[in-house]
Formats: structure tokens, C-alpha cells, sequence
């Protein structure tokens, strides 16, 4: 049905007179003594317009009708349902679907090595998943507690450290880019954490539990490591109270990316890598704080009902699922914009 149509018949027959382009009649939304509102017919739906200053709103209301009245029917586009991620009983019911998701570009999965995230009562969290492919490339993908169930993906919320609950109340607190070499660390007798994502998403991390402690960032070494100890720092440095942040960069590191676990495959002799490490520790000065025009605004999720501000920066936006309608064109549960000369068929 037209909704020029509809309009007319909630108006009445002979309730209404041609005029223009249109028609007009008395305002529904006012008391009207001359004929104020005028209707006129557009490709598609119809405008209501009070002269006496009557909101669209207010009109279409005194009508008995709804915003979508205005519209053709055959010209109101419903967007699709948003899809909705399966929920998996166990966290390896989620890996495997995620391992199936992840092979769809041809690769083959060799191996598969979950690093288990809890909350700091010790419930599980999430699990960050590394997968190594038969080319000697890897990606990582993550899974999430989302109530009574693990779902695919990352989530929305921060994640906390990992390893948050087996560091002791004191003491310094070593910090990795990943979660590979944290679990090296602790090897070693160094109590070692690491953050979801590494270098690229460092604030997508709370970091708060560790405000006011003694923090040493043990960085890969590449310029992808050296921009992590710049966001860490930033990131503990803005903590309440502030943590102390020193950089220790072993020399023994192999190049492109070499961190701690490769020092111990290389040297497998964890007390003499947890000397070198608290040696070179105890000689490094302690960064300064950055004055607070150079600092990052990161929100404390001490309150998880109050409002927070996230902050992510460019390169450490995540590659996630995408689900799409019209593949490669039209996504699910997201903003697509068309364009075009005026005319071309946009609309239709």
C-alpha cells in the first residue's frame, strides 16, 4: 500500500483538498481553524508538513499512525537479523570451531597451543589461541566466557593479564609481548605476565592490578618490540598509583622478534637466564614519567558499571570475523556505504 494513501484515508475523505504539488487539510495535532498541514507525495513516501510549527512526530501520532506509514512499503528496507555466534559448552568446543574457521584460507593447522586467561578470582576468562601453520607461519585467534558459555572472538570487554594469578605481592613483575615468552619466564623463576594481542592491543588490556608495582618490560627485539615498551610504559605510567617501568633489552636476543623463550631454546639453562635478566635489571635506570600532554588517556575498569573509555590505537585494531550478507560487498551487523553518481540506481 501507497503511504500516500494511507495518509489520506487516516485523514477522512473530504477532510482534505488537492493543493500543489499535494494536498492540505487541517492539522490532526493542533486545534486548526485554516488548513496548516500540508502533504506532499515523494518517490517512495510522503511529507506532513504543519505550518504552525507541529513536529512530524506530534502529526503522525494524532493520525494513528507510525513513522514507517510514510513510507511505500515496497521502499522500507529491513535489515537482516544480526548473527548470532554459536555457544560452546567448553572452551575446546570454541577452539575447534575457531580452528575450522581458520584453515578456510587453505592453510593446514600443525599444532594448536591455548594460553588460558582467569580474572583475579581466578575464573576463567578467555583463552588466547596461537596457531601454527605448515608453511612456519602463525596467527592467533581468541575464545571468551560470555556468561554460561565460550564464544568466538575477543569479546568487548579488557582483558586481564595473563599469568595475573600466579604473581606474588611483591617483587618486580616481568612483562612480555606474548604469551609464549611469559610462560618462559616463569620458567626461569621470573614472575611473568603478558597482555592479549601483544604489541597490538596493548590497551585493550586492564592493567590496573598492577598499579604502584615494580615492572620490568622485557621487549622482542624488532621495532614492533620497542613500540610495545613505548605503550606499556604510557599505559602503567598512567596507573593510580603509577608503576615503576624499567627496560631491559638482552643482548643475547636473536633478531627480527627474538624474546626471552628463544634466549632459553638457545641457552636452556633457566638460572643463568634469570641472572643475566636481574642483572641487567638491577643496573637499568627507571623510565621517567612522561609529562601528561604526551600521555594517553586509558579509562580504570575498576568500575565495570560505570562508563569507560577504551582506547586502541590504529595498529592495534584486530583482524575478527566478518559475516557477510553479500559476500565481500555487504556485511552483517555493520555499516556498508554504496556510492555513486546522482541518479545511477542507488536506491533501487
Amino acid at each position: 500500500m501507497r503511504a500516500l494513501d494511507k495518509v489520506l484515508a487516516a485523514i477522512g475523505e473530504g477532510n482534505y483538498n488537492a493543493a500543489g504539488d499535494g494536498y492540505s487539510c487541517r492539522c490532526p495535532a493542533h486545534d486548526d481553524n485554516s488548513p496548516s498541514l500540508t502533504i506532499t507525495p515523494k518517490p517512495g513516501k510522503v511529507l506532513l508538513h504543519c505550518h504552525a510549527g507541529c513536529t512530524f512526530e506530534q502529526i503522525v501520532s494524532a493520525l494513528g499512525l507510525q513513522k514507517s506509514d510514510t513510507f511505500d512499503v515496497e521502499n522500507v528496507v529491513i535489515s537482516p537479523p544480526k548473527k548470532q555466534k554459536k555457544r560452546h559448552a567448553i572452551c575446546d568446543d570454541a577452539i575447534a570451531a575457531v580452528r575450522w574457521s581458520v584453515q578456510q584460507d587453505g592453510k593446514e593447522v600443525i599444532g594448536v597451543i591455548p594460553y588460558p586467561y582467569v580474572d583475579e578470582s581466578s575464573r576463567p576468562f578467555g583463552c588466547s589461541v596461537r596457531f601454527n601453520f605448515s608453511d612456519g607461519s602463525k596467527t592467533f585467534r581468541q575464545v571468551h566466557v560470555d556468561g554460561d558459555a565460550w564464544l568466538s572472538g575477543a569479546g568487548d570487554e579488557l582483558w586481564p593479564l595473563y599469568l595475573l594469578n600466579e604473581i606474588p605481592d611483591d617483587g618486580d613483575i616481568f612483562v612480555h609481548e606474548g604469551e609464549k615468552a611469559a610462560d618462559a619466564g616463569m620458567r626461569c623463576g621470573l614472575p611473568s605476565i603478558a597482555s592479549k594481542g601483544g604489541s597490538k592491543a596493548a590497551t585493550q588490556t586492564d592493567w590496573s592490578s598492577i598499579a604502584g608495582r615494580d615492572v620490568v618490560i622485557l621487549p622482542d627485539n624488532d621495532e614492533v618490540g620497542e613500540k610495545f615498551v613505548a605503550k606499556v610504559t604510557t599505559l602503567l605510567h598512567a596507573l593510580d598509583p603509577p608503576a615503576t617501568v624499567k627496560v631491559v633489552r638482552l643482548k643475547a636476543r636473536p633478531p627480527e622478534g627474538g624474546d626471552l623463550a628463544d634466549i632459553l631454546e638457545q641457552y636452556k639453562e633457566p638460572e643463568t637466564v634469570k641472572g643475566a635478566v636481574e642483572g641487567t635489571a638491577a643496573r637499568e635506570s627507571v623510565v621517567p614519567v612522561a609529562s601528561p600532554k604526551n600521555s594517553i588517556a586509558v579509562a580504570k575498569p575498576s568500575d565495570p558499571s560505570g562508563p569507560r573509555l577504551l582506547v586502541r590505537m590504529f595498529d592495534e585494531i584486530e583482524e575478527r570475523e566478518t559475516n557477510w550478507l553479500w559476500k565481500n560487498r555487504i556485511i552483517i551487523g555493520g555499516l556498508t556505504i554504496v556510492t555513486g553518481p546522482v541518479g545511477n540506481t542507488k536506491s533501487t
